[in-house]
């Protein structure tokens, strides 16, 4: 009798530590994927500069930044968590330099919005 009083008991604890460990977690909103776009025009030379992202339902993405003389070009996956979009990858430039591309995005339902680095646009669908 204890064995089975001992077995019920971890039985119980293993369950009430399943249900608590990722209540909280954020699903991704249906309406995040897809493609999303924004313009900013610089103060200094007037060039127009694109920006496009695209979010796929496997997690992945990509980002592209472009103007008349200049591109970058970042593949990476995502997560979402608490209203923020997670990118981690890597950009590579119209020279072939490849970097580390980290970049957050808040997400308010209708716009994406740049934390952190890259901050002067916001894209729209």
């Amino acid at each position: 009798m204890k064995k089975f009083l001992f077995v019920a008991i971890a039985a119980l604890f293993c369950y009430g530590l399943m249900a608590c460990s990722d209540d909280d977690g954020d699903s991704i909103p249906s309406d995040l994927y897809g493609y999303w776009y924004g313009e900013i025009r610089t103060a200094a030379t007037g060039n127009l500069r694109t920006i496009s992202l695209s979010l796929e339902e496997d997690g992945s993405g990509e980002f592209i930044f472009s103007s008349s003389v200049y591109y970058r070009v970042a593949e990476f996956n995502y997560t979402y968590r608490g209203g923020t979009v997670y990118c981690d990858g890597t950009i590579v430039n119209q020279d072939g330099d490849i970097q580390r591309f980290n970049q957050a995005f808040a997400y308010d339902g209708y716009t994406l919005r740049p934390l952190d680095t890259y901050s002067e646009f916001t894209l729209t669908k």
